[in-house]
């Protein structure tokens, strides 16, 4: 069995009273921490959402139809370090909050630097787009807009690969119809095993004709169908849907190499869920693993090649030799919880992304997956 930690930082709550007439307004100023004078072009923005602003001549914001609910509100601009602030939104007022933002400190460097990226670079570009993009029938339609932002790094004593971006990544998902504005937080991995942490701002595309607009929300729904996020919602909810939905979920104290020698225990859904301490929170809480299989999808040809890599008796066979033999089985994964309990909301949106490990299909899925949270398949 395969780990891969994935590691977003949503907003949380949000849309969860999102059907209430009336919502809040997020505005205030943005300034240089040292010199005091306002800052022009910086992103404001309700991380994982479509809501955003960037600032005017005046340093000054405005976040309109924000829903209540807890959200993470994020200021990025290049050349200074980003501010995140964590808001609970209970009443349709005007919520005011100024910023002033650290100018970023460059050391210079000790060697003379080519204004050229050298191959090497590009080589680490490539690598860091499969492991960020993903390998994805929705992967292989993104584009990432200004790789030029990014620096990579080694540490050949750990095996380690890092990388670090002086600004946020912007993708462009010709898949699902969307721009993701990416804050890279962290980016760490060991082979096919891979850690970040970031936040998302999310934009519509605009279709070139109603065949691409109608593909597009095709397509959306099937990222949607089977995600961690459509488990955890219906899981939040009770979870008496779960079977009709196409979910089956397993318990197994050990994650072992061999998945047939799992032991394997079926699991009532509503036994993993209590209630949180605000109404649309719930607690989720379980020891050892969860096996969650979604058995109306098959498994992608990629995700079968990028498992069957990571078993060293197949590390030299080709990816046409390993597809040629694969047999698409269901869509299986893998969770942990690295806290006692975790929480997340009626909606699927877990608040804190580092309190989970997935393994297997949601392992496999990358950014080129990620839906804004304001999406509801319809």
């Amino acid at each position: 069995l395969l780990l891969c930690f994935l590691f977003l930082a949503p907003a949380r709550g949000l849309s969860v009273l999102a059907q209430q007439a009336s919502n809040a307004t997020i505005s205030g100023h943005v300034f240089d921490g040292v010199t005091g004078d306002p800052i022009e072009d910086v992103n404001v923005f309700i991380a994982g959402t479509f809501l955003g602003s960037a600032t005017d001549s005046a340093g000054f914001y405005l976040i309109k139809e924000v829903a209540p609910g807890d959200h993470d509100l994020v200021v990025a601009m290049a050349g200074y370090e980003p501010q995140e602030l964590q808001l609970q939104i209970l009443q349709p007022v005007a919520y005011i909050y100024d910023f002033r933002l650290k100018p970023k400190v460059y050391l210079a460097p000790e060697i003379e630097i080519s204004a050229s990226k050298p191959t090497g670079w590009q080589k680490d570009l490539d690598v860091f787009k499969k492991l960020f993009l993903g390998d994805s029938h929705n992967a292989q339609k993104c584009k990432l807009v200004n790789p030029e932002v990014l620096d990579f790094y080694h540490d050949d004593v750990r095996v380690l690969f890092f990388a670090n971006a002086e600004h946020m990544l912007e993708i462009e998902n010709r898949a699902l119809g969307y721009r993701v504005n990416f804050l890279l937080e962290k980016f760490v991995a060991q082979g096919q095993k891979v850690v970040f942490l970031g936040k998302t701002r999310f934009d519509e595309l605009e279709p070139k004709n109603d065949k691409e607009r109608n593909r597009w929300r095709r397509n959306r729904r099937r990222t949607y169908n089977g995600s961690m996020r459509h488990f955890l919602k219906i899981l939040a909810t009770g979870g008496g849907d779960m079977s009709r939905a196409g979910f089956k979920i397993m318990h197994t104290p050990d994650l072992l190499s061999d998945a047939e020698s799992l032991e394997l225990q079926e699991v009532e859904p509503s036994t993993l869920i209590s209630p949180g301490r605000m109404e649309y929170e719930r607690q989720l809480r379980f020891s050892g693993y969860l096996q969650i299989t979604y058995e109306r999808e098959k498994e992608s040809k990629a995700f079968i090649y990028w498992r069957d890599r990571q078993n060293p008796a197949l590390v030299n066979k080709t990816r046409q030799d390993l597809l040629a033999s694969a047999r698409p089985g269901k869509q299986t994964s893998w969770l942990k919880l690295n806290r006692r309990s975790v929480t997340i909301d009626t909606s699927g949106h877990l608040y804190d992304p580092m309190a989970v490990t997935t393994y297997g299909y949601w392992a496999w899925e990358r950014v080129a997956e990620l839906l804004p949270l304001e999406y509801r398949p319809r």
